[in-house]
Formats: structure tokens, C-alpha cells, sequence
């Protein structure tokens, strides 16, 4: 595992996640470090750098692309500004590609994935997912932007819901959705409902909304010889409650937590350092997309789309 050796991170784009939760995490990794930061203003580069205990920073996206030591970089910008050619340029280099798909990283979600792939609830019968809270109409929110953000509810936490589904029980084959403003003026969506179909069997329902004054964040997940219930588990915590009713009695799990965050971090260090793929890969982001892509076509023909 590289003999204990860190890599040397940078980040693009200073923003909220990179602040509160990506930096901290970089500098906490076991295999990691922060040595270079990339913003347009320069200043404020300099100030996150300095806080974060970053050795420099850059305005010259090239320059900082160009950096010697930089063997890691985190894309923390609005989804207008990574998209489909983070894959084929990490196809083209032969380097590493990770999504952010952190939410996998938290010990309640995987028990449940473990629980379920081992076969404990039986036949997969049907998964629920709620991801919602509340957004309110603002004139500075790059999330109600759809040239920033491409789409709003279902593009925000919807895009953590369709991969935690697919973590659970993998690819997805259809989709039949609702897409609409039931709350909000704002250009994207604020509610997003879809009935989807696993390719290898069973069913889900997710709930992505930007309109629910008290958030909506739970997972239910039904096969035909038990059930799990997880609370708390979506989000940036890395807490949560699982519940379960097995082998005809019921049972709540207590399990240590672990910052997901790091965890993220973490893995695709090992990765790199163990030349393997990581365990969330630039192609379940892309193919991610793909399951939002048709669940927005559903909600425009009003009809089902196989994927």
C-alpha cells in the first residue's frame, strides 16, 4: 500500500464542500495531503490554502494542472464545469477517475448493501428512497441555475439517491417519473418522483425534492424474507439508525462511524497506490447519469424509458 506513503492532493474550485469537508478531510486521510489549491480569485485561493495548510496557490488553471507534485486533484465546481470528459481524458492518461459519490463511504448504507448482496432479506422486492429537504427561492443558489447546476432536485441529492440503488442492487433498466415545480418558481425542478426496475430484478421508488420544509432523508428496503429501515444515512454525516427485521425478529444494528469524507479520500488513495480501479468509478458516474438522463425524459413524455 505504497509503504505508508502520502499522495499529494490538489483542489479545484474553494468552495463550501471543499471547505467544510473535502480540505479537512484531504489533510486528515491516512495517505493524503493538501499541496496546491486552484481558484479564479486568486485571494481567496491564497486564503484556503493558507487555512488549510495548502503550500500554495494558483489562478492559472494550467499552472496548477502543470504542478509537479500534484498527483491527485479534486474537482469541487458546479456540474456546468466537470461532465463526460473526465472519463475519456482518464481513459486517454491511463490515471485514476473517482466520482464523489461519498454517501457509499457511510457504515450504515454499507451494512445494508451487505445485508441485502448476502441474501438476508430474500428476494429483493422493493427499495424506497427519500432524499429531499428545502430550498427556497434566491436569486445567488447555483443550484436553481440550470446552466450551472443542469437540473435541480434530481440533479442534487436524486444523483446520490440512483447511486445508492445502485449500489444496493445494481444497474437500472427503466424509469417512469414525475418532474415538476410544486413549490418553486425557480427554472429546475423542486420535486422529482420515479418508479425504477433493477435489470437484475425488483423494484425502487425514489423521492428527490427541493420543497419539503422538514428534509425527507430515509431508506426502506423490502425483499420477501425481510426488511431494513435506515434513517439519517443520506447526507454528509457519517451517522445514521438501521433497523431491520430478519429472520422473523426485530433487530437495530449500532455500528461505529467512520467520516465519509475520508473514507472517500482514503479509498482512491489505495487505489492509486495499489494500481487497482477505486471502488466508485468514473463509470458509475457516468452511468449514474444516464439514470437521470431517463428519469427527465420520462417526466417530459410522460411515459416509461428503458434504458
Amino acid at each position: 500500500m505504497g509503504g505508508g506513503r502520502k499522495l499529494n492532493w490538489g483542489i479545484i474550485g474553494c468552495g463550501a464542500l471543499a471547505e467544510r469537508q473535502l480540505a479537512p478531510a484531504i489533510q486528515a486521510g491516512a495517505n493524503s495531503r493538501l499541496a496546491a489549491v486552484y481558484s479564479r480569485d486568486l485571494a481567496r485561493g491564497e486564503d484556503f490554502a493558507r487555512r488549510h495548510g495548502a503550500g500554495r496557490a494558483y489562478d492559472d488553471l494550467a499552472a496548477f494542472l502543470a504542478d509537479p507534485e500534484l498527483e491527485v486533484v479534486y474537482i469541487g465546481t458546479p456540474p456546468h464545469l466537470h461532465c463526460e470528459q473526465a472519463v475519456a481524458a482518464s481513459r486517454a492518461a491511463g490515471v485514476k477517475l473517482m466520482a464523489g459519490f461519498m454517501m457509499r463511504f457511510n457504515v450504515y448504507n454499507r451494512k445494508a448493501a451487505e445485508l441485502l448482496r448476502a441474501g438476508a432479506l430474500g428476494k429483493l422486492i422493493h427499495i424506497r428512497i427519500q432524499a429531499s429537504y428545502n430550498l427556497p427561492d434566491t436569486s445567488f443558489n447555483w443550484r436553481q441555475d440550470p446552466t450551472l447546476a443542469g437540473g435541480g432536485s434530481l440533479f442534487d441529492m436524486g444523483s446520490h439517491a440512483v447511486d445508492l440503488l445502485r449500489f444496493f442492487n445494481g444497474e437500472i433498466a427503466s424509469a417512469l417519473a414525475f418532474v415538476d415545480n410544486r413549490a418553486y418558481a425557480y427554472p429546475v425542478e423542486d420535486t422529482a418522483l420515479a418508479l425504477l426496475r433493477f435489470a437484475g430484478g425488483g423494484y425502487a421508488t425514489l423521492d428527490a425534492s427541493f420543497s419539503e420544509k422538514a428534509p425527507s432523508r430515509n431508506i426502506d428496503i423490502f425483499g420477501n424474507q425481510g426488511s431494513l429501515w435506515l434513517t439519517g444515512s443520506i447526507g454528509r454525516n457519517a451517522t445514521g439508525v438501521l433497523n431491520g427485521f430478519l429472520n422473523g425478529e426485530r433487530k437495530e444494528f449500532t455500528l461505529e462511524p467512520k467520516h465519509i469524507y475520508i473514507s472517500e479520500v482514503e479509498e482512491l488513495g489505495r487505489a492509486i497506490l495499489e494500481d487497482r480501479p477505486p471502488e466508485v468509478s468514473g463509470e458509475d458516474g457516468w452511468r449514474n447519469l444516464l439514470v437521470l438522463e431517463a428519469i427527465y425524459r420520462s417526466g417530459r413524455e410522460g411515459r416509461l424509458v428503458n434504458l
